[in-house]
């Protein structure tokens, strides 16, 4: 939905900067896409009223203008009536300089629509009332934020509706100006109105409208329509395109001189009925649609499109218009079953302000009549009424424990006052009248959702946590994912957020048996529910290396989602990603990127952290990882699956570099931590290591040795990390050379170097009979 700022400062009375209502939008959930800039800062562009023609040349004429105190020789190369106001740009003016080069009789020149952007070559034609010698973006919009509203906000598809929600900034209620009067010339209407799909209609107006003369716009109005990014057609199509971004209320105006009969119905239509739209395409319907018909032949898709039957041209002098509040089941029925998309579609199936109904139709009777003096309404059907929306009651104890913190009552029940709502504060609770304009407020949650959006997301603690089974208590999961926070942090990982909706085209092939799809998403970027936390860590990566920042260690915490027998299956994970250099460039050392021991490494300290035991590395065969992968297993059970992210992957995602990525389940590693803490004093003699090295078969992996040498050094020995490993020339063929370091810690007194050689000499016996290795041995002196 596109804002115009200089229409939204008219409607609210304030001088409003684009940035801070942006940035409020966004703080409370709908993000400004772009900040448009419809003319740029020009102070050599400015108004100025033609007073009369000084002469003609042979491609143009030369007028006199005057501002607020000069006057100017003007050039322009189309004709301007006389007394008209208009935009001229001087010489130092981008648009103007080169229509002027060379010219040495005019200190001006006459901008043309094609200069800011439009498609005619006419002059710009300002109000009478427009004041002289001003910039030209001083009077028209020059501003305009492109904001994304989600599609239950249909009360944000409009200007009123997103005044209304920045009441929050300034901390006063948006009121809708009233709507105009409009003098209704009989009781009796021309036409006959008859609603058979009672259960598709809460609201029906119809006014027959005389006196109709079908031009082009003014240029304000269609300047305001390219604000809006909607091409301009005529006056009275215009003015309801221009009453429906305004107020949010969807109208059509049908030719009445080709309703037949005089009869308006509202009906289901026929299976296989044909209908023509104003696209010029034939559609067949089905009973799925809504029509609105004469006695015989459909007029219009209800609330989606307009037909060629009934459309609106030059020929028109007389209206039938309709301002009607469908159910937004039949909107969203025609437009699934036909496949047309409009803006009143989009407004009908998102849900209109019932209250807005009528007056949205008398602004346009209003705006028209400035266009038509000899407008007259000769009458008005109406059908049903708004709906009342009924009212919400929230307990304060529900609504802080959802927001994890004490919410402050009084600024509760005045955020929600500002944006319409009706209050009654009570002691324990309170109760909230809804408004017309809100079809998403159905129960208390969504009474919440509105609190903590108004105060702001950025003001709630930002914690991951559960609630215990019994009151009071902490669950162990909540604790234990802060101790996960401070070790990634401590690491220097840096921590990030992903959507659990995802792009079914971000999951790796060999996931998608288990996504679980959505049923009617938002957009086809929030399709399926993660089954992974890659997709979403990945798009952090694209996203920083579109800006640069190609160097990253990052974790997330969040839920995952599997398909499940009646419903999908939650768990939580920890992911840890890294890319790019290994540390920052030093002028003392070379870079050196990331790699798969880095990764592996961070998960044997997780492992050493949280006093996990039992764990052990095995070889993984290639899926979305590739080359380097491995499996980590406990209890033959796979835990963890680690390794560097397929290059067909990373190119999905537009990352030329390599990333390596781990994932933990981290509810299978809660089974097994332990929270015991042993504490030692520290030592009083010194550690003695010693160095071992085997030949052995090279299909040993170096992890099942390492775990058997510790095993059976004895109790003194506190660490055996691997220092060497080889394979080749000049070892055997199938032989691999691992070289391996024992640390000793004595406790009761140094240890003699006798022992140190029978505990080495036993372990490299039982070494060598477990793995059929050879085996020598040295002194970590070299000796």
């Amino acid at each position: 939905m596109r804002l115009p700022m200089r229409l939204l400062e008219t409607l609210t009375g304030r001088d409003l900067s684009a940035d801070s209502v942006a940035g409020h939008l966004e703080r409370v959930g709908f993000p400004v896409e772009e900040i448009i800039e419809l003319l740029p800062y020009d102070p050599q562009v400015r108004t100025a009223k033609v007073t009369g023609v000084f002469k003609h040349t042979d491609n143009g004429v030369l007028l006199t203008v005057e501002t607020d105190e000069e006057r100017y020789y003007a050039y322009s190369h189309v004709e301007v009536a006389p007394e008209g106001i208009v935009a001229i740009g001087f010489i130092k003016s981008p648009i103007a300089k080169d229509v002027l080069a060379g010219r040495n009789d005019a200190a001006a020149a006459v901008l043309v629509e094609k200069d800011l952007g439009l498609e005619e070559d006419r002059p710009v034609v300002l109000p009478p009332d427009t004041p002289l010698g001003v910039m030209l973006s001083d009077v028209i919009e020059s501003t305009v934020l492109d904001v994304e509203v989600t599609p239950n906000r249909g009360d944000l598809y409009s200007v009123y509706g997103l005044a209304r929600e920045l009441s929050v900034l300034w901390g006063e209620r948006f009121v809708t100006p009233p709507a105009p009067r409009v003098e209704i010339g009989s009781d009796v209407h021309p036409f006959r109105l008859e609603i058979e799909a009672e259960d598709a209609v809460h609201q029906y107006y119809g006014f027959a409208i005389d006196g109709v003369g079908v031009a082009e716009s003014p240029f304000w109005l269609r300047w305001m329509l390219h604000a809006f990014g909607v091409r301009p057609v005529n006056n009275v199509v215009d003015c309801t395109n221009y009453v429906m971004f305004l107020t949010g209320q969807p109208l059509h105006a049908f030719d009445a001189a080709r309703i037949r009969e005089s009869v308006v119905k509202v009906r289901r239509a026929k299976d296989k009925e044909r209908f023509t739209a104003i696209d010029h395409k034939c559609y067949a319907l089905s009973s799925d649609c809504l029509l609105i018909a004469d006695k015989n032949h459909p007029l219009a898709i209800a609330g989606v499109m307009g037909g060629v039957d009934s459309e609106v041209s030059e020929s028109t002098v007389r209206l039938f218009l309709e301002s009607a509040e469908f159910r937004k089941q039949a909107a969203r029925g025609s437009i699934e079953k036909t496949g047309l998309r409009s803006e009143s579609g989009k407004r009908f199936a998102a849900g209109i302000d019932g209250a807005m109904v009528r007056d949205a139709a008398l602004v346009f009777i209003d705006a028209l009549a400035e266009m038509n003096p000899d407008l007259l309404v000769s009458g008005e059907l109406a059908y049903g009424a708004a709906m009342d929306k009924g009212s919400v009651s929230l307990g304060l104890a529900k609504l802080d424990s959802y927001a994890a913190k004490r919410m402050d009552p009084e600024k509760t029940k005045r955020n929600l006052e500002l944006i319409g709502f009706e209050v009654d504060l009570k002691k324990d609770s309170l109760k909230t009248k809804v408004p017309s304009h809100r079809n998403d407020i159905l129960e208390d949650v969504d009474l919440i959702e509105e609190v903590l959006r108004l105060s702001g997301y950025d003001d709630l603690p930002s914690r991951f946590g559960w609630r215990a089974e019994r009151r009071g208590q902490r669950h162990p999961l909540s604790k234990r994912i802060e101790q996960i926070r401070n070790f990634c942090s401590g690491l220097g990982l840096s921590e990030v957020y992903s959507l659990s909706l995802i792009p079914m085209q971000d999951v790796p092939e060999e996931l998608q048996a288990a996504i679980t799809p959505i049923t009617n998403p938002l957009s086809e970027r929030m399709s399926v529910l993660r089954p992974s936390l890659l997709p979403g860590m990945l798009a952090v990566v694209s996203a920083n290396v579109r800006f640069g920042n190609s160097d990253l260690g990052i974790y997330e915490i969040g839920q995952v989602f599997t398909k499940g027998e009646d419903s999908p299956s939650e768990k939580t994970h920890l992911g840890i990603l890294l890319t790019g250099n290994a540390a920052p460039l030093q002028w003392d050392q070379g870079s050196r990127s990331v790699d798969f021991f880095d990764l592996k490494g961070i998960v044997e300290m997780f492992f050493e952290r949280f006093g996990i035991k039992g764990a052990h590395f095995e070889p993984a065969e290639p899926g979305y990882f590739e080359d380097e992968a491995c499996l980590v297993k406990m209890d033959d059970a796979a835990v963890i699956e680690l390794g560097r992210v397929s290059s067909e992957l990373l190119e999905h995602f537009d990352i030329a570099g390599e990333v390596y990525f781990c994932e933990v389940d981290l509810a299978v590693f809660e089974a097994v931590t332990s929270d015991e803490s042993n504490f030692e004093g520290l030592p009083r003699f010194s550690p003695v290591e010693r160095d071992m090295a085997l030949l052995l078969d090279a299909n040993h992996s170096a992890a099942d040795v390492v775990e058997f040498v510790r095993s059976h050094a004895g109790p003194l020995c506190t660490g055996v990390d691997v220092f060497d490993s080889y394979v080749g020339d000049p070892l055997p063929p199938g032989k691999r050379n691992l070289g391996l370091r024992l640390c000793f810690m004595p406790r009761d007194g140094n240890l003699p170097k006798e022992e140190l050689d029978r505990i080495i000499a036993k372990t490299g016996e039982r070494v060598a009979a477990k793995f059929n290795a050879l085996v020598r041995g040295r002194e970590s002196d070299g000796s």
